[in-house]
């Protein structure tokens, strides 16, 4: 059996190693990117229902904590290393408050930290 060119089952060729990995990688990236909104507002929300100390507050810090350590790792493999960077500071703090070595009043300056990186974030977004 012969397949030529017009064929519906003709076989691709492969693209070379280093293109298509550029390429996968660039995809990833941009699904990265088109998800930050979303992951903006989660970690908004999150942090906003910790900081009103209702029932689920510890439930809200560990949501936002889990989202800041998935942006730091995810950024990190993706070449977004100022974004990882900032996350990972960002989750030591909040380890820090949920373990209780960061004492209350830091939680105000932790606040502006949750802010600039969220700031940051958004600056990814145009």
């Amino acid at each position: 059996m012969s397949l030529d060119a017009a064929s519906p089952h003709r076989m691709h060729q492969p693209m070379n190693g280093s293109q298509s990995l550029t390429q996968a990688i660039a995809k990833i990236r941009h699904g990265f990117l088109d998800c930050l909104d979303s992951r903006i507002v989660l970690i908004e929300t999150t942090w906003a229902a910790f900081r009103s100390g209702g029932v689920d507050a510890r439930q809200s810090f560990d949501v936002a904590l889990n989202e800041v350590h998935r942006i730091s790792g995810i950024a990190a493999s993706l070449g977004f290393l100022d974004i990882s960077q900032h996350a990972a500071a960002l989750e030591q703090r909040l380890n820090d408050l949920g373990s209780g070595i960061a004492v209350d009043h830091e939680v105000r300056t932790i606040d502006r930290e949750v802010d600039a990186f969220l700031n940051t974030l958004e600056s990814l977004l145009g």
